[in-house]
């Protein structure tokens, strides 16, 4: 058994030393077989395929895209006094114009102190017209014993008595005049409290979020509801602080919704700057006021908007494809010599399709704008709209003959 199997291994190994030999023999001779065919050409160079642009020097106008709310704008209706509601004119929904009466309290009490307060106002005037006679009164006596003589006709005394008479009617006209005064005041306060019974409508819109119903009691300062403008949008829009020393009141802006795509812009002027940051965003807040509801505008939807800060001009222009990251800074491949030359650049504005860099470049040198993510300096490239140069001697010899002639060569 053992000289059998000794016998199978020697067998196996045998086996395997031929068909090696066989192996390496068969590509000995494909290497050594001479070429029948046409002579080869040089061997091709791998190149990247890219497309290219050409870098411009020209005008940019410095463009910012930020983000924004549509808010409507709600204008919340509160009590002034306390009542009992007694009427309610409008109901939820309903359309409204500024002034007209929405809701009317329960006003007898101050009906019934308005009236009052008339009556003493009305006695106050009748006292003050009786005081004024007897001043009137009091100064003609006092002029006809002045000009008496003193000693036959008129005493001293007659004529002292006579000017106190006349300086205690003016003291009382005075006091007269004050106390009409303190009526008129309390008047016109019970004459306001009597106008606060009624709610109107601080301006134009639909009424939302009625919170009151009929013998409901009221409490001063207590909400009502609320009125949403159908005239007037005020848009929201965030904008980094860096940006603020460039932006003013009255600036345009370009406005559309983010849904649905490709909404038209609306243009129209900065409102006004808000003063602090937003809580959320720690962003500057931009308020455009928008006269009317467009049709695809609607409150709390997000809208993107443009704003023109600042034109440069004579400045070097790149396509903003062209620019690569590289850790933490910009590169672009510009094509030099048929290879791909990574160039550092600084970004200094940009509008919706170039930016304006600043770097070792010059004007109408062409940069990658597609293929460049995969490229490495120095890597050969091949821009594919660009016909490369002809090599030269590779001219084709014109053909002669005719057709058939030129089909049997």
């Amino acid at each position: 058994m053992e000289r059998l199997s000794i016998g199978r291994v020697i067998v196996n190994w045998a086996l395997l030393l031929v068909s090696c030999a066989f192996f390496l023999g068969a590509i000995w001779y494909l290497q050594r077989k001479p070429d029948t065919g046409k002579k080869r050409g040089p061997a091709r160079v791998f190149r990247f395929n890219v497309r290219t642009a050409p870098i411009e020097r020209g005008t940019l106008v410095h463009t910012i895209v930020v983000a924004g709310d549509v808010k409507a704008r709600r204008t919340t209706t509160r009590t002034e006094i306390d009542g009992t509601v007694a009427e309610l004119h409008f109901r939820d929904g309903a359309e409204v114009v500024k002034g007209a009466l929405l809701v009317k309290l329960a006003d007898r009490d101050q009906r019934l102190n308005v009236e009052r307060l008339r009556a003493i106002y009305s006695q106050a005037v009748a006292a003050l017209k009786r005081a004024q006679t007897n001043l009137l009164t009091a100064a003609d006596e006092y002029r006809r014993l002045s000009k008496l003589k003193v000693g036959r006709t008129v005493t001293e005394s007659d004529l002292v008595r006579a000017r106190y008479q006349k300086m205690a009617a003016e003291n009382t006209v005075s006091e007269m005049k004050a106390a009409l005064r303190l009526r008129h005041v309390e008047l016109r306060i019970a004459e306001k409290d009597l106008a606060l019974t009624e709610i109107r409508a601080p301006s134009s819109g639909r009424i939302s979020g009625l919170s009151v119903e009929i013998n409901d009691l009221l409490t001063k300062n207590q909400k009502v509801l609320e009125i949403v403008s159908t005239r007037v949008l005020d848009v929201e829009l965030y904008v980094s602080v860096s940006h603020i020393p460039s932006i003013r009141p009255r600036m345009e802006v370009s406005l559309r919704p983010t849904t649905p795509p490709g909404a038209p812009f609306i243009r129209s002027r900065i409102t006004r700057i808000h003063a602090g940051l937003d809580q959320t965003t720690r962003n500057q807040r931009l308020v455009v006021t928008l006269d009317g509801w467009p049709n695809h505008l609607v409150p709390e939807i997000p809208v993107e908007a443009r704003l023109s800060l600042a034109t440069h001009r004579n400045v070097l222009l790149v396509q903003q494809d062209a620019l690569t990251r590289l850790g933490a800074d910009w590169v672009v491949f510009v094509v030099r010599g048929g290879k791909a030359i990574r160039v550092p650049v600084t970004i200094v504005a940009r509008d919706q399709q170039r930016v304006e860099v600043t770097g070792k470049l010059t004007a109408g040198e062409r940069v990658v704008v597609v293929g460049n993510e995969a490229l490495f300096p120095f890597a050969p490239v091949l821009d594919v709209d660009r016909k490369p140069p002809a090599r030269p001697g590779s001219a084709r010899r014109p053909a002669t003959g005719t057709l058939p002639e030129r089909a049997r060569r």
